[in-house]
């Protein structure tokens, strides 16, 4: 197995957008999402579905959502969207994916 790493930037609009796709066979190690907006844009997150303005996991500036194995916890494989209370939101993403070969 063989481990990537993925780290990127997005911005964020007012249309729901995926931002870390579905892994199928492959594993997701860990990853973080950070709200980095400077004009006071708030992040919605969903996994699975559409995100939607005023649901689901909040990001508000300087906020972040992560998941990872190291706290015994299996990260999602499903694809996580965002949407942005406003155009021009931007966030960071780190990601970790465990590659079956």
């Amino acid at each position: 197995m063989e481990e990537l790493n993925r780290n990127t930037s997005a911005v964020i609009g007012a249309t729901s957008q995926i931002i870390a796709e579905d892994l199928y066979d492959n594993d997701r190690v860990s990853i973080v999402i950070s709200n980095n907006s400077a004009a006071g844009q708030i992040i919605y997150l969903a996994i699975d579905s559409e995100a939607v303005v005023d649901n689901g996991i909040i990001l508000n500036v300087g906020g972040f959502y992560s998941e990872s194995e190291d706290g015994k916890f299996n990260p999602t494989k499903k694809r996580i969207t965002a949407i942005s209370s406003a155009v021009g939101g931007k966030i960071t993403i780190s990601e970790r994916v465990r590659v079956k070969m």
